[in-house]
């Protein structure tokens, strides 16, 4: 489970070389994009391992952003409460205030989402829109 972003870009312009614009296209959004959702996740957690393992990959038509690192979907999504048990132990332990604390099962309460790749993408889509954009213009100064 991980979470993915995709951006496309459709249409079609007369005149243009579609595969050029494309092609260099996705190559800047893809940059820009990782580069936003690795700024966007960097106050979401300590290790860095959701940043590490943010990748984007080419589309026919955009650029799609992903990521497989256990805990990004839930960073993204949020989770629904759930039980935790103890496994490989006849207990869990923790500390609680008066010292430490063991049961055989709690109850998680879930947690809240915190959105960090779509908004960066949405935040930045203006941006990376326009690198089509200008890329269309190009052509027609060209030719």
């Amino acid at each position: 489970m991980g979470v993915n972003i995709s951006l496309s870009v459709r249409g079609s312009v007369p005149r243009i070389n579609e595969a050029e614009v494309l092609a260099k296209g996705n190559a800047r959004v893809s940059r820009l994009g990782v580069a936003a959702g690795r700024r966007n996740i960097a106050k979401h957690t300590k290790s860095g391992e959701t940043a590490r393992n943010l990748r984007s990959r080419t589309l026919s038509d955009g650029v799609e952003f992903y990521d497989n690192a256990p805990q990004a979907a839930f960073l993204e999504y949020g989770t629904r409460p759930y039980r935790i048990t103890a496994k490989r132990a006849k207990a869990l332990r923790w500390m609680g205030p008066s010292g430490p604390r063991f049961a055989k099962s709690v109850n998680h309460p879930g947690t809240r989402a915190r959105p960090w790749l779509a908004p960066a993408i949405e935040d930045d889509a203006e941006t990376l829109i326009g690198i089509y954009g200008n890329l269309v213009e190009g052509q027609f100064s060209r030719g």
